[in-house]
């Protein structure tokens, strides 16, 4: 961090430093560099030393280029901060490790800039079918050269965005298309909104985030505006790798202190950790593809795939899903705060465990959890709860139902218990809830 002259310094600087000398401490003064809103990194065109604040003299990387100037890991910044990857990094080109401070309403933002890969109109198109047989959104037309799962899907006509989660023969699966205003309105607390009417003659563009290799993720804040929409960390439209070259062995660290934090239409190969416990503001991965897994902590995921690779897992702890993320392989359900579902899909199994609680809420579209996949429940005193005040009928349609492995419960009725009740969504209405009274593992409401 570089020293300067009391003369040289602003308003801010002064005061900074006063406060400093007023602790009994040194003079610390704050780098000019960490009141440049705007920085443009260019991998493949820029240089590290050029001056990195406009788009015609990019810096070569964010280490090198941005932190170099900084002087810390840890610059404060006291305005919105745009970082703007310009181009995509090779694997391991650096080591991307940002840890902020956010002050005065600030936010940081890493904002890439995705390539086109095709331009079309979308074929024939096969509405979600929520249930337990049911399927996700399919699009055909997709059959230009280089399409391939993960990569942002953007309806120009209808202002809204999805994700491609597998392609069979030009039909894509995709995720739940999510508009754009809160995908890309930087704000601690975003407000997003399904998009239910993509049809056959949409104009599409397919887009490829470009890669960075950003490690750990940690900025702090405080000092936020009113309504509390600042600060916030946030990342749109970046690819981050896996180091190993198989998806979920290495890993990406997000620990908000004291701020928001959103991953919005991101594509991972790295596994994500995400820590928000015991924070105010919202922690949100929406829209994105994470393709090796998660750790969820008091954070929103919002649409999207999660474990798509089939390699990992995705861990639920004081967590919500909605938007009807698409939960691939294993997912379990950890103890500590009560983890919700507003709509989402599993295809394999959903495990709470440990005193786990899932509640089954209604938000942005009703109240579900569906698909072909199964929920099990492991003692003790683990549940998935009816929070919706309606029938199990509606907001459960899943392929299989189990306590401990056993596809049978007990019911408690007028003081009687009767064991031996098949677990589905039908007795569970019928008798409030089904259980075994060993464990206390139970289905419960609503």
């Amino acid at each position: 961090m570089r020293s300067h002259g009391r003369g040289h310094q602003s308003s801010a600087d002064e005061t900074l430093a006063m406060y400093a000398l007023g602790s009994g401490l040194s003079s610390v003064v704050a780098n000019s560099s960490w009141q440049q809103p705007n920085w443009y990194i260019d991998p493949v065109g820029g240089v590290d030393t050029a001056k990195g604040t406009d788009a015609a003299h990019p810096v070569k990387t964010i280490m090198g280029g941005v932190v170099a100037k900084w002087g810390t890991l840890t610059p404060i910044l006291p305005q919105t901060t745009t970082l703007h990857i310009v181009n995509s990094e090779t694997l391991e080109q650096e080591t991307v490790v940002l840890s902020p401070i956010l002050v005065g309403g600030s936010n940081l933002v890493l904002l890439g800039t995705s390539a086109v890969i095709a331009s079309f109109s979308l074929g024939s198109v096969t509405p979600k079918t929520q249930t337990a047989g049911g399927n996700l959104l399919l699009a055909a037309g997709f059959t230009a050269a280089g399409l391939a799962a993960g990569m942002t899907v953007h309806n120009t006509m209808r202002g809204s965005s999805a994700v491609i989660d597998s392609i069979s023969s030009g039909v894509a699966t995709l995720t739940q298309p999510i508009a754009d205003a809160g995908l890309t309105t930087v704000t601690a607390n975003p407000a997003f909104a399904e998009d239910n009417m993509w049809s056959m003659g949409d104009p599409v563009v397919v887009m490829q985030q470009p890669l960075l290799n950003l490690k750990v993720f940690s900025p702090s804040g405080g000092d936020s505006t009113v309504g509390y929409t600042t600060p916030v960390g946030w990342i749109q439209d970046i690819r981050i790798p896996d180091i190993t070259g198989t998806p979920g062995t290495s890993s990406t660290v997000c620990v908000p202190n004291g701020c928001g934090v959103m991953l919005s239409r991101c594509h991972l190969e790295s596994f994500l950790d995400i820590d928000a416990a015991a924070q105010f503001f919202g922690a949100y991965v929406a829209s994105s593809w994470l393709n090796g897994g998660a750790d969820l902590i008091s954070a929103q995921l919002i649409g999207g795939a999660s474990n798509t690779s089939l390699l990992q897992f995705t861990t639920l702890m004081g967590a919500s899903v909605d938007c009807d993320a698409i939960l691939h392989g294993n997912v379990f359900v950890e103890g500590g705060e009560n983890s919700s579902c507003g709509s989402a899909y599993i295809d394999s199994t959903l495990t709470a465990e440990r005193g786990a609680v899932l509640v089954i809420i209604a938000s942005f579209d009703g109240a579900l959890l569906w698909g072909p996949g199964s929920v099990n429940l492991l003692g003790p005193n683990s549940a998935v709860h009816n929070g919706t005040g309606a029938s199990w009928v509606n907001c459960l349609k899943v392929g299989a139902l189990t306590i401990e492995g056993a596809t049978t419960a007990s019911k408690y009725v007028l003081g009687t218990w009767t064991d031996g009740v098949t677990l589905n969504a039908s007795n569970l209405q019928s008798f409030d809830g089904l259980q075994n009274p060993r464990t206390g593992s139970r289905f419960s409401g609503p």
